[in-house]
């Protein structure tokens, strides 16, 4: 099952990132990002109907860790493709009160389910053979009801899959409020794609390492998801599960950053060069 969920997941990503390169409005960007998460939720729908979980761990396992992945794709470009249709075209103040209300929406939601937000956010695992593996004690003063069928539907890993879906969305909406609100003309999605591309073309690894740089150095505004998310959107590239990579280059014994170290190498050797023919290059 795991081996699967991560070979389709990577599927989807590569098609997200493809159609994320074409020369395609930005609303028609969201529109067949939306087809494609939807397509790959189909297959994983159809694999996980003829599919019988070894124990409720590996049950839990898929409806907290891999659907979520699937399922927040598609509901982020659901609310981005309404957001970019609905956009307002008059001035920087009508596009501020609208991204404001959008933002008073997320929150809302995330008030709303303060508890599992909260479950999520720390990190717990009490209630989870309850909320994803059909066993365990009942959530005491909590009565959500799962219509599907509990195999492959469960209300818990769309409540997960939204609460990512939304913060992302967060982290791109609040960078757009901070730009307005300092005089800077918003760049919208629709705006976005009539600009020359730059796109990221090495690793997501190489992009985290990057990113964390420059967060660490006080280079730009924000903290690391929203650097992430925005920084993400602008080089076409969606970030993953980047504190996995994190923790990955805190244990290496050698050579922590090994993007970073190369990328001032590039620098000096460009100088050098110029120094030796100062008409070379420029």
């Amino acid at each position: 099952m795991e081996q699967f969920c991560k070979s389709q997941y990577a599927k989807l990503q590569s098609e997200l990132e493809e159609n994320t390169r074409s020369m395609a409005s930005a609303i028609q960007k969201a529109e067949a990002a939306v087809a494609i998460s939807k397509n790959h939720l189909n297959i994983l729908k159809e694999f996980i109907s003829n599919y019988k979980f070894n124990d409720t761990e590996e049950r839990i396992l898929f409806h907290k860790t891999y659907k979520p992945l699937f399922l927040l794709e598609l509901l982020y470009y659901q609310r981005l493709f309404e957001i970019e249709s609905n956009f307002p075209i008059n001035n920087t103040e009508s596009a501020i009160s609208f991204y404001k209300k959008e933002l008073s929406q997320i929150n809302y939601y995330f008030d709303r389910h303060n508890f599992l937000h909260v479950y999520f956010q720390t990190g717990k695992t009490v209630f989870d053979p309850a909320m994803f593996g059909n066993t365990g004690e009942r959530i005491p003063l909590f009565n959500e009801y799962d219509e599907g069928d509990g195999h492959f539907s469960n209300p818990f890993s769309y409540r997960l899959a939204k609460f990512h879906a939304y913060q992302n969305l967060t982290a791109y909406i609040a960078n757009l409020v901070i730009s307005l609100e300092k005089g800077e003309k918003a760049i919208t999605p629709s705006e976005f794609d009539k600009l020359p591309k730059v796109f990221w073309r090495s690793s997501k690894a190489s992009f985290y390492e990057v990113v964390l740089g420059m967060v660490e150095d006080g280079l730009i505004t924000g903290n690391i998801q929203t650097a992430m998310e925005y920084l993400g959107f602008c080089l076409g590239i969606k970030p993953g599960n980047y504190w996995s990579y994190f923790q990955a280059m805190r244990i290496r014994t050698k050579d922590r950053t090994p993007v970073l170290k190369s990328m001032i190498k590039s620098v000096e050797r460009r100088w050098d060069l110029q120094d030796e023919f100062p008409q070379q290059r420029k």
